[in-house]
């Protein structure tokens, strides 16, 4: 085990750096949403309705408050208002647990590790799939509901196929769909050891009887005698598993997240490149020029101090890994993170007289 990286083993260090630089991207846009106060909206009232609202206001009802405001001509921008408040909200409570459980894999505190991901993938990332593909179905629900169970995502029977069927609806926009794993069955198969459910009963329970798919062995007790082949199991099947799982929250949530935020289209380009990058390098699944040739990379990396353009493969090799530097200035670009660098670059022309000739 390399000590400078905690307690990770070596064979595992490139998946447990993507799933590190999947916590660094959360925190820049939690920081960022909250710098710029992306959950804000303006509500536009004449003069008439202002007043009306005013009154409502005083009288402390937000429920008669909220139901003023959804039958009124600015129930779009409540609704956003809403949206935007739940996304973010949702992806901090996301990044409270998921960050919790990293901390915890790298102490090898294996059961506690995988216990912690339970309500991040099996609910918040649920609920933000959910916002996703009908954010004004789940916001009216939330907003108008008696009773929470009228959305209450762990429900599967009544939401399961929801659940399925987003996911669906999202894969077909992600270069997940061709993927190792079965996202879905992942996080909800309640026959596989190795689905995240399989591998909660064992970590929440001592001994599991009830279920012949998810049964502790004699003499056992679940994630108590970690030795040998069962704390490698444990420990590998995270690390194996939860990039794939990560790749895909990842590319919702930063969608979403630009969408908000109205960034540049460089800088969407570059930040999607980037966990592209990042994830076929932890996955080893192929060479650096076989990941550029296969993502058709075809815009070049722009310094946004100096404006260099960097092409060659080299670049996108430090880009790949944890910060790329500019020939020309010397600026340093961190890649282990959202970046946010390129957001006054607004036209990207490779073909001018500032690509790098070295």
């Amino acid at each position: 085990m390399n000590k400078h990286n905690f307690f990770v083993p070596d064979e595992h260090l490139p998946r447990y750096d993507f799933l590190t630089y999947c916590q660094n991207v959360i925190i820049d846009i939690l920081k960022y949403a909250d710098n710029h106060k992306l959950s804000n909206v303006k509500i536009d009232f004449n003069e008439t309705d202002f007043e009306v609202f005013k009154k409502i206001s005083e009288q402390e009802d937000k429920e008669y408050t909220c139901d003023w405001l959804l039958q009124s001509e600015y129930k779009d921008v409540f609704l956003e208002y809403h949206k935007k408040h739940l996304f973010f909200s949702l992806l901090r409570d996301f990044y409270n647990y998921y960050s919790a459980s990293l901390e915890n894999i790298t102490k090898l505190n294996i059961s506690v590790a995988w216990s912690l991901l339970r309500r991040p993938l099996q609910e918040t990332l649920a609920y933000i799939e959910w916002l996703t593909v009908n954010g004004d179905e789940l916001v009216n629900l939330m907003l108008q509901s008696k009773e929470a169970k009228e959305y209450d995502i762990s429900n599967r029977k009544k939401f399961g196929q929801k659940i399925e069927d987003n996911i669906t609806e999202l894969l077909g926009e992600s270069f997940v769909a061709s993927s190792a794993i079965n996202i879905y069955d992942f996080r909800y198969s309640m026959t596989s050891e190795t689905s995240l459910n399989g591998i909660l009963n064992g970590a929440n329970h001592l001994v599991v009887n009830r279920s012949n798919s998810f049964k502790t062995s004699p003499s056992g007790l679940n994630f108590v005698f970690l030795d040998g082949q069962e704390f490698e199991n444990g420990l590998g099947l995270y690390y194996t598993s939860l990039p794939y799982v990560m790749f895909y929250a990842i590319n919702i949530i930063t969608k979403v997240f630009a969408e908000i935020a109205e960034l540049n289209t460089y800088t969407i380009i570059m930040n999607s490149y980037n966990t592209l990058l990042k994830n076929f390098k932890a996955l080893g699944s192929m060479s650096l020029k076989d990941a550029l040739d296969f993502i058709d990379v075809d815009v070049p990396i722009i310094c946004p101090r100096c404006g260099k353009k960097m092409t060659k493969e080299k670049y996108f090799q430090q880009f790949s890994y944890n910060k790329v530097r500019c020939p020309r200035c010397l600026h340093t670009i961190n890649t282990f993170s959202y970046m946010f660098d390129f957001e006054k670059i607004e036209v990207v022309n490779t073909n001018d007289d500032k690509t790098d000739g070295e």
